[in-house]
């Protein structure tokens, strides 16, 4: 069977593919993703880009290996939000999203025997309308710091 290699370091993806329980080795990619954000594509295809960039910064060094890259870009009128990394900013992120609708843009590439595969999806997603000691909790108890949009 062939090695499949997770190009990324997300916490959240890797728990995606232990659930299939499969074996599998991640190794972090090298992409630049700020470069490719500066060239002004629309938020679907830059998800599509990244996914493909990081699942050949990989797919380079191992050849004979399946390998899976992924990106996810939560989209509010027209803005990418970022992973917020602070408690701050994820309460300024939720407190924004609170009762509107926003767009979560999800990409997942693959390449396999000089074959590259890419499905995107865009979610329409509206958020309830929190407390802000809701928003706290959530916050304490799932630890979205390093997800983007919270």
């Amino acid at each position: 069977m062939k090695k499949i290699i997770l190009a990324s370091t997300s916490i959240s993806r890797k728990q995606q593919l232990q659930r299939l329980n499969i074996s599998f080795a991640t190794v972090s990619p090298n992409v630049n993703e700020d470069d490719l954000k500066d060239k002004g594509l629309d938020h679907t295809q830059l998800s599509r880009e990244l996914s493909l960039l990081k699942t050949r910064s990989i797919s380079t060094l191992y050849d004979e290996a399946i390998v899976i890259g992924g990106d996810t870009i939560a989209s509010f009128n027209g803005v990418i939000l970022s992973k917020p990394k602070t408690k701050e900013k994820g309460f300024e992120q939720l407190k924004m999203l609170a009762g509107k609708e926003h767009k979560l843009i999800t990409s997942v590439a693959i390449k396999a025997d000089g074959q590259e595969y890419v499905h995107t999806c865009v979610a329409n997603m509206k958020m309830r309308n929190i407390t802000d000691e809701q928003i706290l909790r959530y916050i304490e108890v799932d630890e979205p710091l390093y997800s983007c949009g919270s």
